[in-house]
């Protein structure tokens, strides 16, 4: 939970299977997966994402949240092998205080 305008922070383990793969977050919409918001080749000004390999975790923060960020996320890896075949982690729910 957080505040509209506070910086909001989670996390998200991965196994050592997936150490090497480009790490992505998606937001989820009404019917689907909306939008790819970060990942190794796609950048988010407000949406950092840092990829500890030490930890096996994905440290996600999103700064100055706004009601449009209230929502699903899903973290990921991107199996390199297909062109759009994607292994969710985790899911994170994001919501105001």
């Amino acid at each position: 939970m957080v505040n509209i305008g506070e910086n909001s922070t989670f996390s998200c383990e991965y196994s050592q299977s997936h150490i090497n793969n480009a790490k992505i977050i998606f937001k989820e919409g009404k019917d689907s997966i909306d939008e790819v918001i970060h990942s190794s080749w796609k950048k988010n000004e407000r949406f950092s994402m840092s990829d500890r390999r030490d930890q096996q975790l994905i440290s996600v923060r999103i700064t100055a949240v706004t009601p449009d960020d209230g929502g699903v996320y899903l973290c990921g890896v991107w199996i390199y092998q297909h062109p759009y075949s994607y292994f969710t982690i985790t899911t994170v729910h994001l919501y105001f205080m």
